[in-house]
């Protein structure tokens, strides 16, 4: 049976912060069933949720022998039933609020819908490091050389979200994200027509600190470099005429 709108929260370490968005959500109309992938938190994330909610609108996958956001957040699509899938932080960064105005967004019409915090209705909170802001800007401006349906984003690297489920299903044996941007990975493999942007402000963690490092740049990278072939074919074939494509 299919779920009104799906919300999957990739989790590492956010036992402190998750509990509350969790139960926000449940108390959405739109918002039919949630699903925490925990790459098995040392503070027992994946255990905190489990002990607070029942299991009835609440998934929580504990996974022990791979790691990751983007694959994190597939896993998380894998499991869900809903016709619009959701995306966002666990860690108070994301506002529940403007997660449910992209899932509203998608079940209008929208194939996808993303938060930005660059748009005339989204800001950056003041406490967010300069550091943070210059590494944010040099990424997108690599996302938007890499991958071409990017560009039309003003935030690229956003992991708040919601997507139809049947456009990732279309294209869900072509995902095969490395790092922490899935969005990418979707806007250059999934058939995406009509995508636009919300704006949010985003917030610094609640509590913690980030899971970034140089590994995971290291990966987007790498990821962007996969990337390239495959979204300018995409863009190619989109260009052609019916009559010039060949059979």
């Amino acid at each position: 049976m299919k779920h009104s709108a799906s919300v999957v929260l990739p989790t590492y370490n956010e036992a402190q912060t998750i509990l509350p968005i969790v139960s926000q959500l449940l108390d959405a109309e739109s918002v039919g069933e949630i699903v925490v992938v925990d790459d098995d938190s040392p503070d027992e994330t994946w255990r905190a949720v489990a002990e607070q909610f029942g299991v009835e609108d609440v998934t929580v996958i504990r996974r022990t022998e791979e790691s990751g956001l983007s694959s994190a957040v597939l896993r998380g699509f894998d499991e869900a039933n809903g016709d619009v899938l959701a995306c966002m932080d666990a860690d108070g960064q994301h506002p529940v609020g403007s997660a449910l105005t992209l899932i509203r967004a998608v079940e209008s019409g929208d194939d996808l819908a993303v938060g930005t915090r660059r748009s005339a209705n989204g800001e950056v909170a003041d406490d967010w490091p300069v550091h943070r802001r210059v590494v944010s800007w040099g990424a997108s401006a690599l996302a938007w050389s890499a991958v071409p349906q990017s560009r039309g984003l003003t935030d690229p690297m956003s992991g708040l979200f919601a997507v139809r489920a049947d456009v990732v299903e279309a294209a869900r044996d072509r995902l095969r994200p490395t790092g922490y941007k899935i969005l990418l990975e979707l806007l250059a493999r999934c058939p995406v027509d009509d995508v636009a942007e919300y704006g949010y402000t985003f917030r610094e963690r609640d509590e913690g600190e980030s899971n970034l490092g140089a590994a995971q740049y290291l990966n987007y990278v790498r990821h962007l470099t996969r990337l390239s072939v495959p979204s300018r074919r995409s863009i190619e074939r989109t260009a052609l005429a019916p009559s010039e494509v060949q059979e």
